[in-house]
């Protein structure tokens, strides 16, 4: 019989899933955290369960009351809150580290520039959050995230699980769409590869589209409104089913297959019409 806890989402340990969740500020000098600041900003059900800090260096666990998970505490089971780590200290960080991330990055013109000032980092993940459901774990990590942020204002926000960096302005906003969309040129020209990166940390297939003759702006606002529509309703999308494309005139299939670009990962596949259709891989 298997041990795992009968409160464990389904997904969990899908191709691509995050066992633990981390989102990433990047600062110019080493940064700090006031733990009471954090819950009032956050309120309830958030409290403080653990902080330690010295100079330089720090942690604080926040417990979620209203999102309990099955442990192993004292080799019984039981019931602890959701807890989520933010965790920051004085080492420096390499800048090179982020240089998929930042030519991912489509929509911040001055994320380069941004990145270059920044040394040190504070790390925000979950602990316990790949047991929740997916909304639930994700909905902690954002609160948290935005809180911290607005705390101690970051020059950069990194994304990890979605793959690309953040302006701390509007971190809230680019959070809400649960995914990044990466672009890729491919071998033959005029082909390109966009997909969703995000999704499958969660538990969820991401989407993908290989396609030549479109606007990339246009591909991008059908896969993130195709990815919301994931998020919201969960893995509901059957292969053979049809999505609204960039064209609202018209509907292209799906089929869930493996991503064409790493890491490796569930896709739902969209399948243009001919006319815009990718080349076949020789």
């Amino acid at each position: 019989m298997s041990d795992r806890p009968a409160d464990m989402p389904p997904y969990f340990g899908a191709p691509g899933f995050s066992d633990s969740y981390w989102i990433e500020l990047l600062f110019n000098q080493v940064p700090s955290l006031d733990p009471e600041a954090l819950i009032g900003k956050l309120g309830n059900p958030y409290e403080i369960a653990v902080k330690m800090q010295n100079p330089g260096n720090g942690t604080v666990t926040v417990a979620n009351h209203n999102h309990a998970v099955s442990m192993d505490v004292d080799g019984k089971s039981a019931k602890i809150p959701a807890l989520t780590n933010v965790v920051w200290s004085d080492a420096r960080i390499d800048i090179k580290e982020y240089k998929a991330p930042l030519d991912q990055t489509w929509e911040w013109d001055g994320a380069r520039r941004a990145l270059g000032r920044c040394w040190y980092r504070m790390l925000v993940g979950d602990l316990t959050g790949s047991r929740l459901p997916y909304r639930d774990r994700f909905q902690i990590i954002k609160d948290i995230t935005v809180a911290c942020a607005d705390l101690t204002h970051p020059l950069v926000c990194h994304w990890k699980e979605a793959g690309c960096l953040i302006e701390p302005s509007v971190l809230a906003e680019q959070l809400a769409r649960a995914c990044n969309v990466r672009q890729f040129e491919v071998g033959i020209a005029g082909d390109h590869i966009m997909d969703t990166l995000g999704l499958a940390a969660l538990g969820l297939p991401d989407i993908e589209l290989h396609f030549r003759g479109l606007d990339p702006g246009a591909v991008a606002g059908f896969l993130y409104a195709t990815a919301r529509y994931m998020f919201e309703h969960g893995d509901v999308i059957n292969d053979g089913d049809t999505v609204p494309s960039p064209d609202p005139q018209v509907h292209w299939k799906t089929a869930h297959d493996v991503a064409s670009v790493a890491p490796p990962r569930a896709v739902v596949k969209v399948i243009p019409d001919p006319r815009y259709a990718g080349a076949a891989p020789r």
